[in-house]
C-alpha cells in the first residue's frame, strides 16, 4: 500500500481538497511502525513547509492523529509496543510540524497528556511506567510551553494514584518520577506528598 522504502504522498484531491483517508491510512500505518514513522514524517515536513494546500494537509494531518487517542486507551492496555511507537510518532509530529502559536500542536499536546490517567491504573506494569515516564520527561523537554495547564490535572491523578492505592516499588516510583516532573515545570517546588511518601519509604531525595 505505502511501502518504507518507497513513500509516496499525493495528499491533495480535486481542487486542493485535503484527502483524508489518505491521512488516516497514513497515521495507522506510522503508529504500528516506528520506522514508517520517521520515514513519513520527513516527506510530511515537505509537504507542510510551503504552500496554503500544504498547510491545509498539515491541518487534517495533525487532527487525524488526535482521533487515534480514544483508541489508544484500550490498545495501551493490550499491546505496549504499540502504545510506545505511538507516543514516539506523536512526538516526532510534533517536532516536526509545530509552529508559533500553534493552536492544533497545543490540541494534540493536551490529548496526548489526557492518555496518561488512562494508563496510571491498578495492575499497570513496570515496563507501561517507564515508557510514559521517560515520554513526559522527552515530551516536556521540548514542548513544555504547549503542555503546562494540562499538566496540573495529570499531576492531581498521579498524586492521588500514589497515595490510594498499593503499587510495586517499582512501579510507584516510576509514577512519583512523573508527578515530579510534572510538578516541577509548573512551580518549581518539591511537592509536599512525594515527600511525605518518601518519608514513608525510608528514602531520601
Amino acid at each position: 500500500m505505502f511501502p518504507e522504502h518507497n513513500l509516496q504522498c499525493q495528499p491533495l484531491g480535486p481542487g486542493g481538497r485535503v484527502d483524508t483517508s489518505f491521512t488516516d491510512i497514513l497515521v495507522e500505518r506510522a503508529v504500528s511502525s516506528r520506522n514508517f514513522g520517521e520515514n513519513l514524517l520527513m516527506k510530511v515536513k515537505e509537504l507542510t513547509s510551503f504552500t496554503v494546500e500544504d498547510k491545509k494537509f498539515r491541518t487534517v494531518f495533525l487532527s487525524s492523529i488526535q482521533s487515534k487517542f480514544k483508541e489508544m486507551e484500550v490498545i495501551l492496555k493490550i499491546n505496549q509496543n504499540h502504545y510506545a511507537n505511538f507516543i514516539f510518532f506523536m512526538k516526532e509530529c510534533i517536532k516536526h510540524l509545530r509552529m508559533p502559536n500553534d493552536d492544533p500542536i497545543t490540541a494534540l499536546v493536551n490529548a496526548f497528556l489526557e492518555l496518561i490517567p488512562a494508563a496510571l491504573k491498578p495492575g499497570i506494569t513496570l515496563e507501561m511506567a517507564i515508557v510514559i515516564r521517560e515520554s513526559m520527561f522527552s515530551l516536556f523537554d521540548d514542548l513544555w510551553k504547549f503542555a503546562s495547564p494540562k499538566c496540573e490535572e495529570v499531576l492531581e491523578d498521579a498524586r492521588e494514584l500514589v497515595i490510594k492505592n498499593s503499587f510495586d516499588m517499582k512501579i510507584g516510583n516510576e509514577l512519583l518520577f512523573l508527578a515530579e516532573i510534572v510538578h516541577y515545570r509548573c512551580s518549581g517546588d518539591i511537592p509536599s506528598f512525594l515527600l511525605t511518601y518518601y518519608k514513608e519509604k525510608g528514602l531520601k531525595f
